[in-house]
């Protein structure tokens, strides 16, 4: 069984590049919700991609963001970052 990689301070990146960001961060202003919720999504051109997703909420829960990574090494990255690379492109066009 492949361990989990060690979990990260969320929202690093963002809240150092913007302020938008950083602001309700730092006030608690945004929530997480289902930890863990584990989907798989059938892609057209690459096949089931197997994804651990969380919904972010504004402190209003007026907003939501879904968060969907897949772990590192696994098929389902690779396919990631593939599709990083050729984007909307469909093999069937």
């Amino acid at each position: 069984m492949r361990s989990r990689p060690p979990r990260r301070r969320g929202g690093g990146r963002l809240r150092a590049e913007s302020e938008e960001f950083a602001a309700p961060w730092k006030a608690h202003g945004t929530g997480v919700r289902r930890e863990g919720d584990r989907r798989r999504i059938q892609h057209p051109d690459f096949g089931v991609l197997e994804l651990q997703c969380q919904v972010l909420h504004d402190a209003n829960q007026a907003q939501a963001l879904l968060l969907c990574t897949a772990t590192p090494g696994s098929k389902s990255h690779d396919k990631l970052q593939l599709l990083s690379v050729v984007g909307g492109r469909s093999s069937q066009r």
